[in-house]
């Protein structure tokens, strides 16, 4: 008698115990993007290359998993040249909060014949990065651009990533992690929407538009840090306007030299992230 009710507890407990251990296992994601290079004629009616990044706007993840990024390239050019370019990569909010430094990445070649990459050891496209993504939080943004270089010999020996030009395209991808995936669409309007920029990129006035739950002073908090992950402000705005549920502040940008900026914008116990380029 003692070993047949064993066996239903065996029976029973088993498939429990086995689920368990799955969700303890880490498992190897991808986020997929892609380099997007096409043709268009500019304003004097010239056709020029454009580089753009693609990818998804939201993902969603389990806690644990292993994120990499996979740069895949999507050459549709009728024009059969060779770019140099470097990716940076961001999470917000990481640590220290701030971007990551451009990584070298194989050139971007209209070529049917492959060829050896100036970078050892040889790889091409698909690219999967070894380094994993470190998302820490529940709500994480993902944000990707493109740097690029005149020349081969630029390309090679810019060891920080500083000397090359920043295209103006950016890639923004709101990750979440949670046990269930059904947590995506709840999570989702909420942090997607709750903060908008405009003008951005912006020259001297940046107005913000929050959609979330006011704060009983109607303040928000705005810290700004640069690519290297270093502070540069932090502002308390407070509110100019109310349009129905929309709550407007100011943020002048005058002090703020030209390039690319992470903003982390706090109210009550809601934070978003977002990107900000000053011209």
């Amino acid at each position: 008698m003692k070993t047949k009710y064993f066996f239903i507890f065996l029976v029973v407990c088993i498939p429990y115990f086995i689920n368990a251990q799955e969700t303890l296992v880490p498992q190897n994601r991808t986020v997929d993007v892609s380099i997007s290079v096409t043709d268009s004629f500019n304003d004097k009616g010239i056709i020029e290359q454009v580089v753009k990044l693609k990818g998804p706007e939201r993902l969603a993840f389990r806690p644990h998993d292993i994120i990499r990024l996979k740069l895949n390239l999507d050459y549709s050019s009728s024009i059969n040249t060779t770019k140099y370019l470097r990716l940076s990569i961001t999470v917000m909010p990481s640590d220290p909060f701030g971007a990551s430094a451009p990584v070298i990445i194989p050139p971007v070649k209209n070529d049917p014949i492959p060829a050896p990459s100036i970078v050892e050891p040889v790889f091409d496209y698909p690219y999967v990065f070894n380094t994993p993504l470190f998302l820490k939080e529940k709500k994480n943004t993902i944000t990707l651009r493109l740097m690029e270089y005149d020349n081969e010999e630029d390309y090679r020996n810019d060891e920080d990533g500083s000397d090359g030009v920043w295209l103006e395209d950016i890639l923004e991808i709101d990750v979440f992690i949670g046990k269930h995936r059904s947590d995506r669409t709840s999570m989702k309007s909420t942090y997607q929407n709750a903060i908008q920029f405009y003008p951005n990129p912006v020259k001297d006035h940046l107005t913000i538009e929050y959609f979330g739950e006011k704060s009983n002073d109607h303040k928000i908090q705005i810290d700004v840090y640069n690519n290297n992950g270093i502070k540069l402000r932090s502002s308390i705005l407070k509110r100019k306007g109310n349009i129905g549920s929309k709550t407007m502040y100011n943020f002048e940008t005058l002090d703020l030299e030209k390039g690319i900026y992470y903003c982390q914008i706090t109210c009550g116990e809601n934070r978003y992230y977002k990107t900000l380029i000053k011209n």
